[in-house]
């Protein structure tokens, strides 16, 4: 749209930065939408203010720093719970069998030890924060290598679980960044604020012009419809600024004695 270079001399804005000046142009638009119509030059403007306040807000949300994609490492974190969870119960179950013999007695001594190993402090630090429980699994299964106790998991029949706890374990650390490096999104280009906070600027004054333009004495509602349009840019127009603000009052004098 072809800018007024008149009316924007004539009106004059508050200080704004791109962020109050895409609440001051959000707050206007809120009271136009109130009215049920709009003088026709009027709605013009409204909607070229409606398309520059989105093209400002969207280069405000580009600016800011990307969200953390925490969903894939939730996902990570619970196929880690669940393979560990999984893996005591059998244990668990393992070591409920009745030593009807020998082999099987010694199958049952050799789950009671490493269910001491591994679960002897329970599951509850699977509640930790997810480095710390990565860190928890990690010590466990270290064990698992250092004592050799993969055989013992051959054992009892359970190669599946212990696959499963490290596989889990793997994908889990490199979701967290502490086995693997993450591959960074590229940088997103710097959005042009300023330029879009300009022409925020320059629709709020044509659309504050035309607003006082279309009072006319004669009829008392065309005031009443401009009061209610502009109420928040008077109360922007009328917040201190901090250069204006009042300085604080001095230190009050002591009046104990010795002075």
């Amino acid at each position: 749209m072809i800018r007024d270079t008149d009316v924007q001399s004539m009106v004059e804005l508050p200080q704004l930065d791109a962020v109050s000046g895409a609440a001051l142009a959000v707050e206007l638009l809120t009271r136009a939408k109130a009215e049920k119509k709009l003088p026709p030059r009027l709605a013009d403007l409204r909607d070229d203010l409606a398309e520059c306040s989105d093209h400002l807000q969207i280069a405000l949300s580009q600016g800011l720093a990307p969200a953390i994609d925490a969903g894939s490492q939730r996902a990570a974190d619970r196929r880690e719970k669940l393979a560990w969870s999984a893996a005591s119960k059998w244990l668990a179950g393992r070591v409920a069998l009745h030593p009807r013999n020998d082999a099987v007695a010694k199958k049952v001594a050799a789950a009671k030890q490493l269910q001491s190993t591994l679960f002897g402090e329970g599951l509850t630090w699977l509640r930790l924060p997810f480095k710390q429980e990565w860190g928890e699994a990690d010590r466990r299964l270290r064990k698992v290598e250092d004592d050799r106790l993969s055989a013992t998991f051959a054992l009892l029949g359970g190669d599946d679980f212990l696959a499963e706890l490290r596989e889990a374990h793997s994908a889990f650390g490199a979701e967290l960044g502490i086995t693997a490096v993450k591959p960074e999104a590229p940088p997103k280009p710097a959005p042009e604020v300023r330029a879009h906070l300009d022409t925020v600027r320059a629709a709020i004054k044509e659309y504050v012009f035309q607003a006082v333009a279309h009072v006319d004495k004669r009829h008392p509602a065309t005031k009443e419809l401009s009061d209610r349009l502009l109420k928040p840019y008077r109360e922007w127009q009328s917040k201190p600024r901090a250069s204006e603000a009042a300085p604080p009052a001095p230190p009050a004098q002591s009046t104990g004695a010795g002075q």
